[in-house]
């Protein structure tokens, strides 16, 4: 009689977890719309690791169907420290609203 050891990690624990951030403001160019927002690379590394970009959803019901393309990036003065680029996010975010970084439980800061 052998005994059965199983070791979920990641496939589990991943989408166990949501880093809720808020946004401290919104810095927009001729060319793009960055997103800043209160966390950054040193609460959640993958992506300034690997390039991985998880979903992120507004915490704010939004009042429009219009979407923008941004960037959602930390305030750590480096360029690796972002979330996601080119993604589509409400039109109307602003600074004080709250967006959730979806499958971090194996990879964020708690």
């Amino acid at each position: 009689t052998g005994e059965v050891v199983i070791e979920p990690g990641r496939f589990l624990v991943a989408q166990a977890g949501v880093l809720f951030t808020r946004i401290l403001y919104v810095k927009k160019t001729p060319f793009k719309t960055f997103i800043v927002v209160d966390a950054g690379m040193n609460d959640m590394m993958r992506t300034a690791l690997y390039g991985v970009q998880h979903h992120i959803l507004s915490c704010k019901e939004p009042t429009s169907p219009h979407l923008q393309t941004v960037d959602v990036v930390g305030p750590v003065c480096e360029s690796s420290d972002f979330f996601a680029k080119n993604v589509q996010l409400p039109l109307e975010l602003e600074a004080g609203d709250d967006l959730a970084i979806t499958c971090v439980g194996a990879y964020g800061s708690s």
